[in-house]
């Protein structure tokens, strides 16, 4: 059995030769090959050890701030239906303004700039914007389930087809197109009345008006709908209210903005129960722990606080004992099923390890040394597969450290809807998750 002073021999040679990869233009499998006389040296490639995954709920993804937010209802034939919406604060754009005498609304409009879209924009989708009754706290931390009391009668509806790749144009230029929703009259002759007797915007969100939920109707057949893409800290995400006075000769207008200084916090539900897929429902949307039994066949990634993928590697070190190896590369390899026009797989995956059973989760040792570009992770969109290299965390194991499990995720996945179906573990696929050892045997 090979000793733990040899171990760490090993993982310190292994240390060394990972960072000439940053100096050298070698392929990482390479690297160290030339160092070893090859009458004594045997390099072996191995894809056949377990691997051992299965998805779960991702149930703590925080989405105060973001710098995208998320609106529109969803049904996808895996994941079931999805609904986005967001809370924001409206800050004065200017303090204690002056609306002259007897200042009326003509209108009262939230204005929202696209910044993208996932899933089927021909569905026409309804939303509703409500007035928040309680406190939202800028400097606390919210997640997806995150809720904040409403007034339940809405100051705005709005049904519509989005149109997320039209451009509009200003002063000459095309820019990003925009969702009008249009705004309670009554409620933006309040507004009128109630504005100057304000000198801060922190005032006037505590005292009066603390802010704004903007939700989806939830769409009902398999394949409809859309979760569409908002950028609040564009400068023309606002709420603008245009009115008259008794000395105007045309429209004014006063702005509440949403900008960085806004509390901003996405919520989404989730309804897995619509799904098509019997091998979601039975293996993920269930109660039973036994999560050995399961992702054989497939496994599943959802963003918006949706679905997460664990992986482990169990018999490594029963591995490490028998062999005599010093690891050249690790690679892990994920293969999606498919890439649907609708639903298009994320150009990139995330993968970190646990710290502790079911604890938080931190970068790999190789991510964090060596960075994203050797670590991996983008779409090879001509097989469809994610890669990354874990070379340090193998090695890390094969000398006792303990398996607490990688967990994997979608990019972006608080302000982006993507999910996606990937192979499971079973071996007879030749697209099984699998890893991929490069090695050398003194």
């Amino acid at each position: 059995m090979k000793t733990r002073t040899a171990r760490w021999s090993s993982l310190v040679l292994m240390t060394s030769l990972l960072i000439l990869i940053l100096a050298c233009n070698k392929k990482p499998e390479s690297i160290g090959l030339d160092l070893v006389d090859n009458n004594k040296a045997e390099t072996g490639f191995d894809t056949t050890f377990m691997v051992q995954a299965w998805s779960q709920i991702d149930d703590s993804v925080e989405s105060d701030e973001t710098s995208i937010s998320l609106l529109g209802s969803m049904n996808t034939p895996t994941f079931g239906r999805v609904d986005a919406g967001f809370y924001s604060h409206l800050r004065m754009s200017s303090v204690a303004p002056d609306f002259g005498n007897n200042a009326q609304a003509v209108s009262m409009e939230l204005i929202l700039v696209y910044s993208g879209y996932y899933g089927n924009i021909n569905t026409e989708q309804t939303v509703n914007v409500y007035r928040v009754t309680d406190t939202i706290k800028y400097a606390d931390t919210y997640y997806t389930f995150s809720t904040f009391p409403i007034n339940p009668n809405p100051i705005g509806t709005l049904t519509f087809t989005p149109q997320p790749n039209d451009s509009i144009l200003i002063d000459s230029v095309l820019v990003a197109n925009e969702l009008h929703i249009p705004l309670d009259l009554q409620l933006a002759n309040n507004l009128l009345d109630s504005l100057p007797d304000f000198g801060t915007s922190t005032d006037f969100i505590e005292q009066f008006f603390k802010g704004i939920y903007v939700e989806a109707e939830p769409v009902t057949a398999t394949g409809d709908g859309a979760v569409l893409y908002f950028s609040l800290l564009n400068d023309r995400s606002l709420v603008r209210i245009t009115y008259m006075n008794d000395t105007s000769q045309s429209e004014l207008t006063y702005d509440l903005l949403i900008n960085e200084n806004s509390a901003r916090v996405g919520h989404f539900e989730h309804d897995y129960e619509a799904s098509l897929d019997n091998t979601f429902l039975d293996e993920v949307i269930t109660e039973d722990t036994n999560f050995s039994q399961y992702g054989k066949e497939k496994l599943f990634l959802q963003a918006m606080g949706g679905i997460k993928t664990k992986i482990k590697f169990p018999n490594i070190t029963s591995w490490a004992d028998t062999a005599d190896v010093v690891i050249n590369e690790a690679k892990l390899v994920i293969s999606a099923l498919e890439n649907n026009e609708d639903y298009p797989l994320p150009d990139r995956l995330l993968l970190f390890r646990l710290s502790e059973e079911n604890g938080e989760i931190r970068f790999t040792e190789d991510q964090s040394r060596f960075g994203d570009d050797y670590y991996g992770g983008s779409l090879n969109e001509s097989n469809l597969t994610y890669s990354f290299r874990i070379t340090m965390y193998i090695q890390s194991l094969m000398l006792g450290a303990p398996d607490y499990g990688l967990e994997l995720y979608p990019n972006a996945k608080a302000v982006r809807a993507s999910g996606l179906s990937l192979y499971g573990t079973d071996h007879s696929n030749p697209k099984h998750l699998k890893l991929k050892l490069i090695y050398t045997r003194p």
